[in-house]
């Protein structure tokens, strides 16, 4: 999958955060290249929604494609955090670099 925040095909994992319980939703987060899962807990990042993630910890592997299926099947029970299911379906370009300029040249 082209992800336009990163331009590549982007690695995701299921996520939860440091006060999950048995009704909070999983989160979604990008992983960097060659980084691993932390399933045992460390993480000191954001989920694709904005939320924080410090202290918790990675469940799985996340494909995007999934992600859609998950939520059809199951929608009142699917625990998924539907901001970062967005996200991944849809990533929105970065916003960290400015678009070049059009030039008038030609």
């Amino acid at each position: 999958m082209k992800h336009g925040r990163r331009g590549a095909r982007q690695r995701l994992a299921w996520c939860e955060t440091s006060t999950a319980g048995a009704l909070t939703p999983n989160h979604l987060r990008a992983l960097t290249p060659g980084e691993p899962l932390r399933t045992g807990g460390g993480l000191f990042t954001q989920a694709l929604c904005g939320r924080d993630l410090a202290g918790g910890w990675d469940l799985a592997f996340a494909d995007p494609h999934h992600v859609a299926d998950r939520l059809e099947r199951q929608p009142e029970t699917a625990r998924v955090c539907i901001a970062c299911a967005h996200e991944a379906q849809h990533p929105q370009p970065r916003q960290d670099a400015p678009a070049p300029l059009a030039s008038n040249e030609g």
